[in-house]
């Protein structure tokens, strides 16, 4: 993907936010433990994913591709199940610009939530549930494709 056109961490913060419907919110003195708490995992040397959202008692592992083909998200579902089972009540979440219907396929059979930038969303949890789907893609090219 262009640099250019490469979505921002604060883009996938915003579309998760929005559709799951409730603000993030970073920690601080002043806010600390209302709504979201959102740790940029990055920043702190610690790669095994992109971002760690903890609303309320929740906490979601992110890791964000920049495509939702097949070749792209099968080592992030890897990476996205050995920190669910190495980290206890940890919510998996893959996210990408836009989820085509073979990502889908494959995360339902990998049962791995996910959302992408265009507003659709799959995430089934206990205690937390959210379906968006059927949003068309924002991030469609023109022309004939890349090879």
């Amino acid at each position: 993907m262009n640099a250019a056109l490469k979505p921002s961490h604060k883009e996938y913060e915003r579309v998760f936010a929005e559709i799951t419907r409730s603000p993030f919110i970073e920690s601080s003195e002043d806010n600390l433990g209302q709504y979201w708490t959102v740790t940029y995992l990055y920043a702190e040397g610690y790669r095994d994913t992109d971002l760690e959202v903890k609303p309320l008692r929740l906490t979601f592992a992110i890791e964000i591709k920049s495509a939702s083909s097949i070749d792209r998200i099968i080592p992030a579902i890897r990476q996205l199940k050995t920190i669910t089972e190495e980290k206890q009540n940890v919510i998996p979440i893959l996210a990408v610009p836009f989820m085509g219907e073979t990502g889908r396929e494959f995360c339902a059979t990998e049962r791995i939530n996910w959302f992408d930038l265009s507003g659709n969303i799959h995430l089934d949890t206990p205690g937390l549930k959210v379906i968006i789907e059927g949003k068309p893609n924002r991030f469609k090219r023109r022309g004939r494709p890349t090879n």
